[in-house]
């Protein structure tokens, strides 16, 4: 079976999304939100390949998307990316594609490759012929403030969507008396540190990050921040059940939302830096970038900042932070114990020498996802 490859750079990206290829096939090799995202990426300079296409004749049957990243080793800024969303058609699968695609992909980076937050079941593809390695895992924490059956009971066994509705009931129930237990014996923590939620990140915050990443090859600044939060991937906006139908990958939530905050002592010295997102009814802790002292007031602010704005579960892979929250297992309904896994290409290792540094939530596209 030839399969023909096809290379789309970032700089490509935005006419790639308006032209007939784009809509011609029965699905979108890429998002219209992640496309201007991509086209937007601070670690681009717009030459980096972004989406590669595999087709049998005219018909498209698979993709696998690349995100632009620069790695930092000793005096040295070297190129490099993070591969994200790879798909191939069902009847296409076990000819080879996938494999094709990760090679090619590859090889376009000189074999600078890694990748996070893939589901289980995509480890041992990954790792299958010693194309990557494992070389880094977060161990955190998924922590239950409310029920969210509705959710997790799908997500297991497709089977039972047909009982959202009826999931939905027994949750909300049953949450409406969890809640105001939580609320009545938690809401008046108090804290000592400033919380403030920022849309900019000034001199001062930047300056903070800088040095916080220090222990970081991927060295993330104030205009990768700055990206990160001013071009989402997915929408709160409605999108039709047809353009739903045709990206496999997260671009709708109703409840999707950022809070970028920072943190500071009664003296207004900077003490932390914090990106959270909400999806799904999910919390999660893309970037904690704080002093440990901190992590005790911080646990009291987001635990405050989830029973305000209904949060059902907290997910975090900041090993100190999940530490503190393991501190207070009666504060949730259930709390158990979460692992998030970092890949990278054996030339990629050798590079490093193994040594990643650092690693976060947020990395590759755990931000936006």
């Amino acid at each position: 079976m030839p399969i023909e490859l096809r290379y789309i750079k970032v700089s490509e990206l935005e006419s790639y999304i308006r032209s007939e290829e784009y809509s011609a096939h029965g699905f979108y090799p890429i998002s219209i939100p992640r496309a201007i995202s991509h086209a937007r990426n601070p670690r681009s300079d717009g030459t980096e390949v972004a989406l590669i296409l595999a087709y049998d004749r005219d018909r498209l049957v698979g993709y696998l998307g690349a995100i632009p990243e620069k790695i930092h080793l000793d005096d040295q800024v070297l190129k490099a990316c993070w591969f994200s969303c790879m798909w191939v058609l069902p009847e296409y699968r076990r000819a080879g594609i996938a494999k094709l695609l990760l090679e090619e992909g590859s090889a376009g980076y000189n074999g600078r490759v890694c990748i996070t937050n893939y589901i289980p079941r995509s480890k041992a593809a990954f790792l299958k012929n010693d194309q990557f390695r494992e070389v880094g895992l977060l161990r955190g924490v998924r922590a239950y403030l409310k029920f969210d059956l509705e959710h997790i009971l799908p997500r297991k066994k497709k089977i039972l969507s047909f009982l959202q509705p009826l999931l939905w009931i027994s949750d909300h129930l049953a949450n409406l008396f969890i809640s105001l237990y939580f609320k009545l014996r938690y809401n008046n923590l108090k804290v000592d540190h400033v919380f403030q939620e920022v849309r900019s990140i000034d001199d001062d915050l930047g300056k903070f990050i800088h040095v916080a990443m220090k222990d970081s090859i991927f060295k993330r600044g104030a205009d990768e921040f700055r990206w990160l939060f001013e071009y989402p991937w997915v929408l709160t906006r409605k999108i039709s059940r047809l353009e739903l139908s045709k990206y496999y990958f997260s671009q709708c939530s109703a409840d999707f939302r950022q809070w970028v905050i920072r943190i500071t002592d009664t003296n207004g010295s900077i003490r932390g830096f914090v990106i959270l997102t909400r999806h799904r009814h999910e919390l999660r802790t893309p970037y904690i970038l704080c002093e440990k002292d901190v992590l005790p007031d911080f646990f009291r602010y987001i635990y405050r900042l989830m029973l305000k704005n209904g949060v059902r579960t907290l997910v975090t892979h900041h090993e100190d932070f999940a530490s503190e929250a393991s501190r207070h297992r009666n504060a949730f309904l259930y709390l158990r114990s979460s692992e998030y896994g970092f890949m990278a290409t054996p030339a990629m290792v050798e590079l490093t020498k193994g040594k990643f540094g650092q690693l976060f939530d947020g990395d590759g596209d755990g931000m936006f996802t």
